[in-house]
């Protein structure tokens, strides 16, 4: 009888030492629970602080994507080959002119506009001395 009483102790001290053991581990994984809750409602904090810039970011990029397609449907409806035909006329016509323009300057009689400049002078002269003596 001595011996079971002695075998019940035994096992009642490895039952409490193992029971400390167990509480203490249970302790040990509940200051990790709430240290790794803590660390993560910081993550969490961090994570929603970067969010609105990034919601920003992409309302914006939303913004220029509409703006892009915009451009792009105009693009798409535009004659491109109807303007670059226009474009050539124009400049063909507008060298024309000028072509023109350069062959009646080259026309032009300088000492026979001289000589008029100096006859119309000549003429005006004295009208304008008459018209001072009334002046």
């Amino acid at each position: 009888m001595d011996e079971i009483l002695a075998k019940l102790e035994k096992q009642s001290r490895q039952q409490l030492r193992f029971t400390k053991i167990l509480c203490a581990l249970c302790a040990l994984m509940l200051v990790c629970a709430l240290v790794l809750t803590l660390t993560l409602s910081g993550a969490v904090k961090q994570i929603l602080a970067m969010a609105e810039p990034l919601q920003a970011m992409a309302t914006q990029a939303e913004t220029v994507i509409g703006n892009l397609d915009t451009v792009a449907q105009d693009l798409a409806d535009a004659d491109l080959g109807t303007m670059v035909e226009n474009i050539n006329t124009l400049a063909a016509d507008s060298q024309l002119a000028v072509t023109e323009a350069l062959s009646t300057l080259d026309s032009i009689d300088i000492e026979v506009l001289n000589q008029a400049i100096a006859d119309l002078a000549a003429v005006v002269e004295p009208l304008a001395k008459f018209s001072k003596l009334f002046g």
